[in-house]
């Protein structure tokens, strides 16, 4: 409950900026999960017209309303993706990188899956030739950090 009071403003934040972006949305719900995002967007949609209301200009009605349709159309799409096969596995990166279960694994399935939405992959080995990259980024990262 906490969360969703506090994160109540950021469809009004996402109306008020000058680009809606696909990563704006899928960042919204990958921070407040599905149920969480939910009622934030309802939540958002009735703090709105009980404290603006009928002050309330056309013109700004009509963008939060965009934000918050665009902000279920993501989740609904997202939902549908991943409702789909993943082209890796949380199992396949661990066994291709020798590294146990760990934050490491999630944040290589989330870059992937970013990709695949974003349409910057779409088999398996463009996906392995993205994470193959970034893996190798992220450890000479890591022994930046321990040096």
């Amino acid at each position: 409950m906490v969360a969703l009071v506090g994160a109540h403003m950021r469809p009004i934040n996402l109306a008020g900026g000058r680009q809606l972006t696909d990563r704006a949305l899928r960042r919204f719900w990958r921070d407040l999960s599905d149920v969480g995002g939910i009622y934030c967007v309802a939540l958002s949609a009735a703090d709105l017209m009980a404290t603006r209301g009928k002050d309330m200009t056309e013109e700004h009605r009509q963008r939060h309303y965009y934000v918050l349709r665009r902000l279920m159309e993501t989740f609904f799409a997202l939902k549908e993706a991943r409702e789909r096969i993943r082209l890796i596995t949380g199992d396949e990166i661990m066994e291709r990188y020798g590294i146990p279960p760990s934050p490491l694994v999630g944040k290589a399935l989330r870059l992937i899956e970013e990709a695949v939405y974003d349409g910057r992959v779409q088999t398996k080995e463009e996906a392995w030739t993205l994470l193959d990259a970034a893996m190798a980024e992220w450890r000479k990262e890591e022994g930046r950090k321990l040096s």
